[in-house]
């Protein structure tokens, strides 16, 4: 990966708390699959910044399906891609900062 990668605190927080989640309620194989999708697409977004779908509420932030239930958000400046927050599909939509 050539870009930085900036994680905002909120997201690395919930990035833990999936995995914990991950690790507690389905098994170790499942957590690190989980793992390895967010980091391919992680390299995703370094080739194609512009990959993801633009937000409703800032057409610089961008959204990106992870897995079925899980939103990464993010914005990419110059040579490095900040990391917004991660979000669950199933949460209720009015509850996203993001599609505001």
């Amino acid at each position: 990966m050539a870009k930085q990668v900036d994680w905002a605190e909120e997201t690395s927080e919930n990035f833990q708390l999936l995995l914990d989640y991950l690790q507690e309620e389905w098994s170790t194989e499942i957590t690190v699959a989980f793992v390895n999708t967010f980091y391919r697409k992680l390299d995703q977004i370094d080739r194609f910044p512009d990959l993801g779908k633009r937000s409703k509420r800032d057409p610089s932030i961008r959204q990106l399906l992870i897995t079925k239930h899980t939103y990464l958000y993010y914005k990419v400046e110059n040579e490095i891609i900040k990391l917004l927050n991660l979000v669950d599909t199933r949460s209720n939509p009015t509850d996203n900062p993001f599609n505001q």
